[in-house]
């Protein structure tokens, strides 16, 4: 059967061959480059897909897909009495690149099994509740729900630790803290040009230590690759048994696996290119708050994951976080340097 997205075909004269099926084709393509970045839980990127036009997947299949190789172009021939497991090219034309293919893969052995579950269960789809799940309790470090409870007259809404410790806030203040504290990394149009020419500056400071690094990693991959290739020489010369080798080449593939991902990130890019996804990530961020607060859930916590890739802890008056989007902390600082607007108290932190 044919993964979804293509199909089995016949030409005239009884060939075989899988064609290109859409629009489950474009589904598929959209669910890998929304799974590799990393934002939503996959099962809410299936969920999702499945709204789009085309046959719907069940979950199951749906991570059997993320896992397909012949997605970038390529079909696993599984071992077969001497012969060893290994991917192929295949005859089909890919559907994605097989750097976004490794991106995918990153994401899901980062996530585990945790991710095959809705986090917290059908609260997650409350508009309500856009930060559920990513905030953590200050107390003991475990995940905020949310939930609501009703008083005498009306309802409240909250985020809360589930745990004995009993922090809880109100939903929506917590909201509206975060809506301002996004509005930290807008900037006015005035200053777009001297933003643009600072971080182009910075970028070029750095594109030489890029190049080392990326040398580095492709002569380790040249080396990795020259050892399995003498491995394999010596199993066929009978020096070693095929446990010898077998053992050899898994233990350099995990590496070569990584290495591999690692170049494709810092993959060299033309510096028009750099200019042209400066210019876009600049119209992203310039009212990244207003955005933030028009959009849907979905938008919202894609906006989220973009700024913070790690969880935020919330204190009950401020946020902070171990890691943020270089970018966006970029424009913080320079906006800092340059006098932005005027000082007031800051609600996040860095840890």
């Amino acid at each position: 059967m044919a993964p979804y997205g293509y199909i089995n075909k016949c030409t005239e004269d009884g060939r075989k061959y899988v064609a290109i099926k859409e629009p489950e084709a474009s589904n598929i393509i959209w669910a890998f480059k929304q799974v590799a970045k990393g934002h939503l839980p996959t099962a809410i990127v299936r969920v999702e897909m499945n709204k789009r036009d085309g046959r719907n997947i069940s979950l199951n299949a749906f991570m059997e897909a993320l896992k397909n190789v012949a997605y970038c172009g390529k079909l696993l021939l599984r071992a077969n009495g001497k012969e060893e497991e290994k991917i192929v090219e295949g005859k089909h034309e890919p559907l994605i690149s097989e750097e976004l293919f490794m991106k995918v893969q990153n994401v899901l052995r980062r996530k585990g099994t945790k991710d095959l579950r809705l986090p917290g269960g059908k609260a997650i789809n409350d508009e309500r509740y856009p930060l559920r799940g990513i905030l953590l309790c200050p107390t003991c470090g475990n995940n905020l729900t949310a939930s609501g409870s009703k008083g005498r007259k009306k309802h409240y809404y909250y985020y809360h630790c589930s745990s004995a410790c009993g922090f809880r806030h109100n939903s929506d203040l917590v909201n509206e803290l975060f809506e301002s504290e996004l509005s930290k990394y807008e900037f006015r149009p005035g200053i777009r040009k001297i933003l643009n020419t600072i971080i182009l500056q910075n970028f070029k400071s750095v594109s030489s230590t890029i190049k080392d690094e990326r040398s580095i990693i492709t002569n380790r991959i040249n080396a990795l690759n020259e050892r399995i290739s003498k491995a394999r020489d010596m199993f066929l010369s009978d020096k070693i048994d095929e446990d010898d080798f077998r053992d050899i080449k898994n233990r350099y593939k995990v590496e070569l696996d990584e290495l591999k991902e690692k170049l494709g990130l810092i993959k060299k890019s033309p510096e028009s290119e750099i200019e042209t996804k400066l210019s876009l990530a600049l119209d992203a961020v310039i009212n990244v708050a207003d955005r933030y607060r028009n959009a849907n859930l979905i938008d919202k916590r894609a906006i989220v994951g973009s700024i913070f890739p790690e969880k935020l802890t919330f204190d009950g008056t401020s946020f902070r976080t171990a890691k943020m989007n270089s970018f966006a902390k970029s424009i913080f600082l320079i906006k800092k340097e340059l006098g932005g607007k005027k000082k007031r108290g800051s609600k996040f932190e860095k840890s």
